[in-house]
């Protein structure tokens, strides 16, 4: 089935004229909530050449250095396993995919159609 998310909180997805869903006939995978995952990295912090400047706040401190006389080009190394948050959370108006299982009591809401929104620093 398909749905369209006509409120996030509480949760709401139409389906038909007559069908809209809440949040007690839901079962949201990963696809469609906010949820934290665990990445591994492994790199350095970077300036910037195309700006010809910094994005880093290079103005800290380390022994043996005053604050403030880290030159631009310092780097820090940046590895191991970090938790980072994905935003999947379902927005009003996307169109979702449903599943009804058996007995019609309850819907998994599968996976968005429509590309996801992005709003990050990034986006």
């Amino acid at each position: 089935m398909f749905g369209i998310v006509e409120k996030v909180s509480p949760l709401e997805i139409r389906v038909d004229q007559k069908l809209l869903l809440d949040e007690k006939f839901l079962i949201l995978t990963k696809n469609v909530i906010n949820h934290y995952v665990d990445i591994e990295v492994n790199h350095f912090t970077e300036s910037d050449p195309l700006v010809g400047y910094s994005p880093w706040d290079t103005t800290h401190g380390h022994p043996d250095a005053g604050s403030g006389s880290i030159p631009e080009s310092h780097r820090h190394k940046y590895t191991g396993r970090k938790k980072i948050k994905i935003f999947n959370g379902l927005q009003v108006g996307e169109k979702v995919i449903l599943i009804r299982l058996q007995g019609g009591q309850k819907y998994i809401v599968l996976d968005r159609i429509n590309d996801h929104t992005v709003t990050g620093e990034w986006g």
